[in-house]
């Protein structure tokens, strides 16, 4: 949709510059594209009123900055206004600096304002690295972030913008992300428009929980790469991710792929792929409405650990594919290209989903082999209330082989029962009252109040 001068957007992001958000009721201003497929211009119109409200609210604001570049011990520091944007032609001639001022050193950006390079002149001028402390950075060449495969790392609250669709605009490089920017559409990390070769050969570092957004298209975040976790969790939001060449991972954490997003993931093609450096392996998490498409079985060898929201979906490409999943939570919708889902160790119910009746969904065959167990994922009272001998059908299949074990409060108040194409639990019969004594139900264990054990009675 193109940008159009005049629109009240009410909140939400500008068409024409996804970059930028406006306030309800203000209107967008027209703006002139600078070059590719964004309006580079529009960055402008981040006006200075709402960032300023933002960081007051947040207590940084003491005095504004200077829009300006200088020299100090850290390195070539950038600070940008909030609502302005900047670029390299703009402010290194009045800096007074030289060359030789610059030469090996890490430029610095500071201000919540947008800097934007607009060329290889940072390379040009020796720039080695970048480092993104706060507001926005710009990059639709690798040239724009300093010397070949120098590092690049975005701080938290701070956002790097890879622009230009099919063109690489990280290179072998080492890029160290934390938080989450200034909004979901605008987190550490904003990729516009597809490409195989927009993120080539690099290397990911956690330094905290981290967001990746996609516009649209595609991206391989991961291609002959090393992925550094540090126990932390990196969340890929927007449009369809795919990890060809999976990489050499350590450091355990999370993958949570966002709500509507897609996961694709190749078979092995060589060391590269999927091999843990330190003997940790990541969870792999899908929110509502997220897909998992494995073109082969090979990422279940590394990845052991899978979650699930009722509305994901396990869609593997190929016909016949064998999913074995070590350890599986939530209650996805398995498609018939998986012609055997197999959980090794453990099955996790949302208590949640048991109550809404919400089941797993395997269109082809379901199996447990042998130790396998079955437990409810924050068990609660509600379920315990349920009348003796109700059913909840916790997973459906074409054919079930094998029944898990109940693990936990699951095996104490209900049975499992496999009839061939469900697995239900089934309320046990209890004799007498029941008595919470946990803490969370209002009651502490050893309380010996008549009327707190009164209210924790539950009826059978």
């Amino acid at each position: 949709m193109a940008h159009q001068s005049g629109e009240a957007f009410d909140g939400k992001p500008c068409a024409g510059n996804p970059h930028v958000r406006f306030d309800e009721g203000e209107v967008a201003p027209a703006a002139t594209p600078r070059r590719g497929s964004l309006l580079y211009n529009a960055y402008s119109l981040l006006r200075a009123r709402g960032p300023f409200l933002c960081m007051a609210a947040l207590g940084v604001l003491a005095a504004p900055a200077a829009t300006e570049m200088k020299a100090t011990a850290e390195g070539i520091v950038v600070n940008v206004d909030p609502g302005q944007t900047a670029t390299w032609a703009s402010l290194f001639p009045a800096s007074g600096l030289t060359a030789q001022d610059c030469e090996g050193k890490l430029l610095v950006k500071t201000g919540a304002g947008t800097f934007d390079p607009d060329g290889d002149a940072i390379r040009v001028a020796g720039i080695s690295g970048v480092e993104i402390r706060e507001g926005l950075y710009v990059a639709t060449v690798d040239a724009e972030l300093g010397a070949e495969k120098e590092a690049v790392t975005v701080k938290s609250g701070a956002t790097l913008i890879l622009d230009r669709e099919n063109d690489v605009n990280v290179k072998s490089r080492t890029l160290t992300v934390e938080g989450h920017g200034s909004s979901p559409e605008c987190p550490a990390v904003r990729i516009v428009g597809g490409g195989w070769n927009k993120l080539d050969t690099v290397s990911w570092v956690l330094s905290g929980d981290a967001s990746v957004y996609l516009t649209a298209g595609e991206v391989w975040p991961l291609r002959y790469s090393e992925v550094t976790m540090n126990g932390h969790a990196l969340t890929l939001s927007g449009a369809k991710y795919t990890f060809r060449n999976g990489g050499r991972w350590r450091g355990a954490g999370r993958v949570n792929v966002g709500e509507g997003a897609k996961l694709e993931t190749w078979p092995k093609e060589g060391w590269w792929d999927f091999a843990s450096v330190d003997g940790t392996r990541p969870v792999f998490s899908f929110a509502a409405g997220a897909t998992f498409m494995p073109k082969s079985a090979d990422v279940f060898d590394f990845v052991k650990k899978f979650e699930f929201a009722h509305t994901a979906t396990l869609a593997p490409q190929s016909e016949g594919t064998a999913c074995a999943i070590d350890e599986l939570t939530g209650t996805p919708s398995v498609t018939a290209n998986a012609a055997l889902l197999t959980v090794g160790r453990k099955l996790a119910v949302p208590a949640t989903d048991v109550l809404s009746g919400l089941a797993l969904t395997v269109a082809g065959r379901l199996s447990f082999p042998d130790g396998c167990v079955l437990e409810i994922a924050g068990f609660s009272r509600d379920l315990i209330r349920l009348p003796s001998g109700e059913a909840r059908t916790v997973a459906t299949a074409e054919e079930i082989v094998g029944t898990p074990a109940l693990s936990g409060f699951a095996a104490t108040y209900f049975t499992l029962t496999n009839t061939g194409m469900t697995l239900a639990l089934t309320r046990k019969h209890h004799a007498g009252p029941i008595v919470f004594m946990g803490e969370d139900w209002g009651v502490t264990p050893g309380e010996e109040s008549a009327a707190a054990n009164a209210a924790a009675l539950v009826p059978d």
